[in-house]
């Protein structure tokens, strides 16, 4: 990065005790925007690490959803189903159609 610009740095935060949780409200515009694009009528809380709590803490509207279940990730078999990446690609068509039409948070 220095040779970009003297400027720049970059540092690398541990926290003591772990990931910062993600506690988004259920009336929060993002998860009701999540659920508009899945099609979900709920949601649920998961235990486990993501950066999500961070960006929360910097008011940044924040959820976590994507393609599988989290009993199948990270193990050595995991796997996403096909049927699963054609959803998260409808995800995507449907964010990115709001977007063009400038509705995200409609």
């Amino acid at each position: 990065l220095r040779r970009i610009s003297d400027k720049t740095e970059a540092k690398v935060i541990v926290h003591p005790g772990g990931a910062i949780a993600l506690d988004t409200d259920e009336d929060d515009p993002v998860i009701v925007l999540a659920k508009a694009l899945t099609g979900a009528s709920e949601t649920r809380k998961v235990v486990f690490g993501t950066e999500a709590g961070y960006f929360q803490r910097a008011d940044i509207p924040t959820v976590v959803c994507g393609p599988g279940h989290i009993d199948q990730a990270h193990q050595p078999d995991e796997f996403v189903e096909i049927e699963q990446i054609a959803l998260c690609e409808q995800f995507f068509q449907r964010l990115s159609d709001r977007l063009s039409a400038g509705q995200l948070w409609r």
